[in-house]
């Protein structure tokens, strides 16, 4: 059993580690791209 649940764990941990690293390539491109159309507006 214990095997099963380091096998369960790793994949939600990868895909919640990449999901996070999208997230944040999201937020930061979000920030970018409106800060500088906030200013000039």
């Amino acid at each position: 059993m214990s095997e099963n649940q380091n096998n369960k764990e790793k994949p939600f941990n990868f895909w919640l580690f990449m999901g996070g690293i999208f997230i944040g390539l999201l937020v930061l491109t979000a920030i970018v791209v409106g800060v500088p159309y906030l200013l000039m507006k």
